[in-house]
This record gives C-alpha cells, sequence and structure tokens, in this order.
C-alpha cells in the first residue's frame, strides 16, 4: 500500500500489480522513508539510463516523460544502493532471498516455515485486514489475540558441513518472511552495546514478554555456540531461568542457530533444545547449484551496450538519433528514399537483425550519405550536420577497429557456416552461443557447468555467495567487450585457484 501510494502519481510509468507485490516481498525490513527513497533512486536510475546527455548538457532540457519507464531492473538497482532499517541494525540480521540465493535456500526456507513454525507466527495480523473494512478491522483489534504456542528452533549444520550457512543467509531468510513480527535480539552485540549484559538481557526479556501479551513475538540468538563461550555465567543462568519460566501459551518463537552440527553443542545449548527442536541443514543439491551458477553465466549471453551508450551520450550525434519529423522537413521523404537512424538501428539490434559487423556498418553509412544527400554544403547548419554525419561514421569504425578483432570476425563467419549447413540454432550439451549482431559470441560449455557443480558439492552458500562475487565481477570486465571466447578460461581459473575458508576446508576433507 505504501508503495501504491509513492508511484500513484506516475501516470503510465507506474508499476504493475505484479511488480508491486514483487517488491513488496523485497524490501522487507524497509521504513517508510526507505521507500520512499527506493521510488526516487528507481526514478533516478530510468532517467540516467534514458537520457544519459542530461548530465553533459548546461542548458536546461524539455524531456519527455512519457518515454521514461521505471521498470524491475530499475527497481532491483535502486535496492543494491540503499541500507534498509532492518540492515542497520546489526543485532537483527534480517535478509531477504534474491533471485540467486533463491536457487540455493528457499525450499529450505519454505520447508521450515510451513513445517516447523505454526501458523499464528507466520500470518499477518495486517494481511487479515486487508479486505476488512472498517468496522471489522475495529471489531479485530479488540478481540482477544489467537493462542499461539511456544516454539523454540535451533538451526544447526550437519556432522560432515558443519557451516551451512545457517547463521548467515537461512536465518536471515526466515526472519525476513517474519517481518512483520517484533524480534527482540539477544545477540552478543546487543547485550554488550551498553557493557551491561544481564541488564540488557533483563530488559529483553521483559520487551518479549509484554509483546508475546498483545501477539506472537520473535526472541532471536544467532550463533548461540559462540554466545556461550562469550557471556558470563550469570548471564547464561539467567537466559536458561527465564525460558524455563514460560508456559506453552507465551507466544514467542525462540529462534537460535549454531555454527556447528547438533552433537557438537555444549550441554548448556542441548538443555535448552531437544533433538526434536533442532533442524539440521544440507548442501545445497547437485540440481540446485547448477541452476545457481547457470543463473551466474547467464549476464555473460547479454549483448554489450558500447554502441549505445557511446552514440547516445555524443551530443553531436542527437540529431540522428529520432526519425526526421516529416512536419519540420516537409520534403526530406521526397528525397531520402530510405532513411535510417539510430533507434531504428537500436530496433534491429534488439531484433538480433545484423548477422555480420558489414551490416550494421551500412545502416551507419546510410545515416552518412542521407545527411550529405540532404543538406546543402553552403549553409551553416548543412555544414554542421554534414560535419557530425562523418564523425558518426569514423567514430563507428573507430570503434570496430578497436574493439573488434578481424580474426574473431572470420571465426565468427565459419561458425555461421557451419550453423547454416548444420541447421543447429541451439545445443544444449555442447558448446552454447548466440550470434548477435555479427560480432558477439558467448562460450559457454556444459562441461564447464558440470565441473562447477561437482567441485563445489558440499560448500555454503556463504563460500558459494563469496565465488559469485568474483565470477560476476570476471563476467563484468566482458561486459562492454565483444569477443568473449576467453571468459570460460578466466572463470575455469578462478574457480581452480579458489581456496576455501579454513574451517570449510577441513570440513570438506
Amino acid at each position: 500500500q505504501i508503495l501504491s501510494i509513492h508511484t500513484a502519481k506516475w501516470g503510465g510509468s507506474q508499476p504493475s500489480e505484479e511488480t508491486l507485490r514483487w517488491l513488496a516481498d523485497g524490501t522487507s525490513g524497509y521504513c517508510g522513508a526507505d521507500l520512499q527513497y527506493l521510488c526516487t533512486e528507481a526514478v533516478l536510475v530510468a532517467l540516467r539510463s534514458r537520457f544519459p546527455h542530461i548530465y553533459m548538457s548546461k542548458e536546461r532540457l524539455k524531456l519527455d516523460s512519457s518515454l521514461l519507464i521505471v521498470d524491475k531492473d530499475c527497481f532491483a538497482t535502486a535496492m543494491r544502493r540503499i541500507i534498509p532499517a532492518s540492515r542497520r541494525d546489526l543485532s537483527i540480521p534480517s535478509r531477504q532471498l534474491d533471485d540467486r540465493t533463491s536457487l540455493l535456500l528457499l525450499n529450505t526456507v519454505s520447508s521450515i516455515l510451513n513445517k516447523r513454525i505454526p501458523f499464528g507466527y507466520r500470518c499477518s495480523q495486517s494481511i487479515q485486514n486487508t479486505a476488512a473494512s472498517e468496522l471489522e478491522k475495529v471489531v479485530r483489534a479488540l478481540e482477544q489475540p489467537p493462542c499461539v504456542p511456544a516454539v523454540r528452533l535451533l538451526l544447526c549444520g550437519d556432522p560432515s558441513y558443519p557451516d551451512l550457512s545457517q547463521t548467515s543467509y537461512v536465518l536471515p531468510a526466515i526472519l525476513g518472511k517474519l517481518d512483520h513480527l517484533p524480534v527482540f535480539s539477544i545477540a552478543v552485540a546487543k547485550l554488550f552495546s551498553d557493557g551491561k549484559p544481564e541488564e540488557t538481557l533483563a530488559q529483553t526479556i521483559q520487551s518479549a514478554l509484554r509483546s508475546a501479551a498483545n501477539g506472537p513475538c520473535v526472541l532471536l540468538l544467532p550463533s548461540i555456540d559462540q554466545w556461550y563461550d562469550v557471556v558470563p555465567r550469570s548471564v547464561a543462568h539467567m537466559l536458561a531461568t527465564a525460558l524455563d519460566s514460560l508456559h506453552g501459551f507465551t507466544s514467542i518463537l525462540f529462534l537460535a542457530s549454531c555454527d556447528c552440527a547438533y552433537d557438537s553443542c555444549c550441554d548448556e545449548v542441548k538443555d535448552l533444545f531437544g533433538p526434536s527442536q533442532c533442524i539440521s541443514l544440507k548442501p545445497p543439491k547437485e540440481q540446485r547449484r547448477r541452476q545457481y551458477f547457470e543463473h551466474i553465466v547467464s549476464s555473460a549471453r547479454e549483448s554489450p551496450r558500447v554502441f549505445d551508450r557511446t552514440l547516445r551520450r555524443d551530443r553531436r550525434f542527437t540529431i540522428f538519433v529520432k526519425p526526421v519529423d516529416g512536419d519540420d522537413v516537409e520534403d526530406y521523404y521526397d528525397v531520402i528514399k530510405n532513411p535510417m537512424c539510430i533507434s531504428e538501428m537500436e530496433d534491429k539490434i534488439d531484433r538480433f537483425e545484423y548477422l555480420h559487423p558489414d551490416h550494421l556498418l551500412n545502416d551507419i553509412r546510410l545515416i552518412r550519405d542521407n545527411a550529405i544527400e540532404y543538406n546543402p554544403a553552403n549553409t551553416d547548419e548543412g555544414r554542421a550536420i554534414r560535419h557530425n554525419a562523418f564523425a558518426l561514421w569514423e567514430t563507428v569504425v573507430d570503434l570496430f577497429d578497436v574493439d573488434l578483432d578481424v580474426d574473431f570476425v572470420e571465426s565468427l563467419e565459419v561458425y555461421s557456416i557451419m550453423c547454416s549447413y548444420f541447421q543447429i540454432v541451439f545445443v544444449e550439451d555442447g558448446h552454447v552461443f548466440r550470434l548477435l549482431m555479427g560480432y558477439y559470441i558467448t562460450y559457454l560449455f556444459f562441461y564447464f557447468l558440470l565441473w562447477c557443480v561437482q567441485s563445489t558439492h558440499g560448500w555454503s552458500v556463504s563460500e558459494l555467495e563469496r565465488l559469485a562475487a568474483v565470477m560476476s565481477h570476471d563476467i563484468e570486465e566482458f561486459k562492454d567487450k565483444w569477443d568473449r571466447s576467453k571468459l570460460p578460461a578466466k572463470l575455469t581459473a578462478t574457480i581452480t585457484s579458489w581456496e576455501l575458508k579454513p574451517n570449510r576446508k577441513i570440513a570438506a576433507e
């Protein structure tokens, strides 16, 4: 509802209901100011993408707001630049799963929520009131809160793989799904924030009890095995006493995690959590890891946008971006029988109509020749347009000469002939490649993905994410390059030289 209010005046650019639901799921832990800033930043991202030349102009420019489209990519970029309120409190590690980590953890998190956490904790009162009338909302507010049983839940690792990111990823993801509940953290950082851990613990427990009287809440303790190594014995005794004093009708979900297997926990942890209250996580399955790596390398299939940025951001070529308006220049289409502009070329790029670099250069040459044919050389305006047309041609030619290797073009021609001969469009279990604009080819090997999956057996999500960050950086280096034939070798070298964290390496062995 808040997002709908902030985007209500966007007109035709207002996000769809599907996009708003996607945003609502992805903005768990955002306060009202965070949501407002998110909408503002998304508009700025779309503005910089659609009208980049405004940042190079010293004059006021009139922009057509109807051309400004704020899509999911704009919101996703804006979300990466925002630290929500929940992330600013380090003692409550709430985090939503993104598209990449969802491939590894979504089934695990959903299973824990649906099978181990009662419905009363998962159901939000605000969701119940969404479709209710004003009178029904008032009546429900006066009702006695529903009875939700007390629950204790411990997330721990597997004996063979103790660290499975239960504290760094699984626990925050569960909290992200329970963001409608009050969360009271008794983590080490929280207890020692003012130097009085006993007093802080007592105050936090009392606050949780008062909140539980009005509805369910969460008592959070991440890394409980390390917690007992740090806190004084008096604090540990206070926690055990407070939890023992709670009865079954106290609506508190005591959610904790340990960075080891349950059998390796100390006796104090086992006294708080029985075996039935423990969830032993498993490493991501092979199929999930394959989908994960496919998602990472999928960006290598995207065509480079050097062409768009180079020409659109050069103010000399602004006159060639859009088709000539026949109302402004009445005889233009009588003289020019085969018009061409940069916007039309971009559409042809999106439709993959350029099968060779010469095809693209032919259209650039056509823009130049049309400008020379229509604009006379004996006027100041005509000379300026002709000069910019020659500059456009020289810029694109130089761009090809610098970034496009002749041998690479020849190899593309060979592959094109082979594809035509064998009528091959897509080979799933062999070399996978796409020809875009005659200059872009990306090698993604089936055996490379298979090797990635086998090499990462037993790795935690944290370790996979560390590797994914480096692989994404390697792919980013080739983002604006047409020849990406060396990318698989670079990714292979990255994985081959990867060093696991010491504790993870010992567990794997």
